[in-house]
C-alpha cells in the first residue's frame, strides 16, 4: 500500500496572507531539486508541497511488462516540502494491457511509488495524481485501474486525476474518473503541430468556449496553469520537434534568426540552440505564457466556477519565471481566484 506515512508538517504562515487559494508547483523533471532563489520564494508564498512526477508508463506490448519510464531522483533541498507523488500514464498504455492485467498495473505503480518514497525519504504522502488523457474508448480500464489504486493506497491518502478542458465540456461522453478530486489542465489547448496555431500553450478563446459546464462538474478541483514556453520547429512545411524550454529571450544575439510571417523566426544559419540542432530555413513558433495570460485565465474560470479553488498549481518549478522578482505577480494570480 501507498502508506500515510505522519511527519512533521511545517506550516509557514504570513501575515499578510489571508488568500483562500494556495500556490504549489509541478516538477516534471527526471529530477527534483529546488534552488536557493527558488526556496526563497516558495517560503514567502507559504509553499509547502511540490507535486513530483515520480514516473511514467508506457506499455508497448500485449504481453504485459511493468518497466517503468524516467523514475524521479529526489534532491535533499525538498526535505521540508510535502511531496505529492504524481505518475503519468500514456493513453496508448490502456489499449495494450488487458482487462485481466489491470489490478497488478496498479499494485506494481503502488509499490514503485512506495519504493522511491523511501529511497529518498519521503515521509508524508497525502495525495497521489494520476495523468492521463483517457478517451471514451480507454475509460472503462482506466478508470478500473484507478478504482484499484484506490484499494491500494491508505484511505487517509487522497487520490486525484488531471482532467482535460474536452474531459469538463463533455462529461457524458468521457465520464467523471472515480477519485477524490481533479486537477483542471488548463494549457497545452491547440493544435500543437498544425501550422497555422498561433499558440498551442494557451488560448483564451479557446479557454471560453470550454468551460461553460465548469461550475457542473462532479468533482472538487484545483486548478493546473502553465508557466512555460516552448518553440515549434517546421522542417520544409512540416513540425518535427519541439524545443522545450525555449523563449524570445534564447533567440536574442545569437545571429541565427531572422523574422519570417506570422511572427515566426527563420533560421539564417546551422547551429544549436537549447541543445537543439537547427538547419538554414527552419521556421520556429516560439509560444510563451506570461502572468497576464494566466491571470486572464484565472479570473475567467473562477467567474465558472461554484467556489474558489483550494489550489492553483503551476507547471512547472522549473520556469524562468519562478524567481523571488515575481513574486507580486504570484500574488496577484492567487488573487485572481478569489
Amino acid at each position: 500500500m501507498v502508506r500515510f506515512l505522519l511527519g512533521l508538517c511545517v506550516v509557514l504562515l504570513i501575515g499578510c496572507n489571508n488568500s483562500d487559494t494556495n500556490i504549489s508547483f509541478y516538477n516534471w523533471k527526471n529530477s527534483a531539486e529546488i534552488s536557493d532563489q527558488k526556496k526563497e520564494l516558495l517560503d514567502n508564498l507559504a509553499v509547502n508541497e511540490i507535486y513530483v512526477r515520480f514516473f511514467d508508463i508506457d506499455i508497448l506490448s500485449k504481453n504485459y511488462t511493468f518497466r517503468p519510464k524516467s523514475v524521479v531522483k529526489i534532491d535533499s533541498s525538498l526535505k521540508t516540502m510535502n511531496i505529492i507523488p504524481c505518475v503519468f500514464i500514456t493513453n496508448r498504455s490502456l489499449y495494450n494491457i488487458s482487462d485481466n492485467n489491470i489490478e497488478i498495473l496498479a499494485k506494481d505503480i503502488a509499490k514503485l511509488i512506495n519504493r522511491v518514497a523511501d529511497r529518498y525519504e519521503v515521509n508524508s504522502i497525502k495525495q497521489v495524481q494520476i495523468d492521463c488523457d483517457w478517451t471514451k474508448k480507454t475509460k472503462p480500464l482506466y478508470f478500473k485501474l484507478l478504482r484499484k489504486l484506490r484499494e491500494e493506497i491508505e484511505n487517509k491518502v487522497a487520490l486525484s486525476a488531471t482532467i482535460r478542458l474536452h474531459q469538463i465540456k463533455y462529461p457524458e461522453i468521457t465520464g467523471v474518473p472515480p477519485v477524490d478530486r481533479g486537477a483542471l489542465m488548463v494549457y497545452n489547448m491547440g493544435d500543437i503541430y498544425k501550422e497555422s496555431t498561433g499558440n498551442s500553450i494557451f488560448d483564451i478563446d479557446i479557454l471560453k468556449s470550454y468551460i461553460t459546464r465548469l461550475g457542473n462538474y462532479k468533482l472538487p478541483l484545483d486548478v493546473a496553469m502553465p508557466l512555460f514556453s516552448w518553440g515549434v520547429v517546421y522542417r520544409f512545411g512540416k513540425p518535427v520537434k519541439i524545443i522545450h524550454p525555449m523563449n524570445g529571450s534564447d533567440t536574442t544575439g545569437t545571429g541565427m534568426f531572422i523574422a519570417a510571417d506570422n511572427g515566426r523566426l527563420k533560421v539564417k544559419k546551422n547551429g544549436y540552440i537549447n541543445g537543439i540542432y537547427l538547419y538554414i530555413d527552419d521556421i520556429i513558433r516560439v509560444e510563451e505564457v506570461n502572468f497576464n495570460d494566466i491571470n486572464r485565465g484565472a479570473k475567467l474560470i473562477r467567474e465558472n466556477m461554484k467556489s474558489t479553488p483550494e489550489k492553483v498549481i503551476l507547471y512547472n518549478l522549473n520556469s524562468k519565471l519562478v524567481n523571488i522578482n515575481n513574486y507580486e505577480k504570484f500574488e496577484d494570480l492567487r488573487n485572481s481566484f478569489n
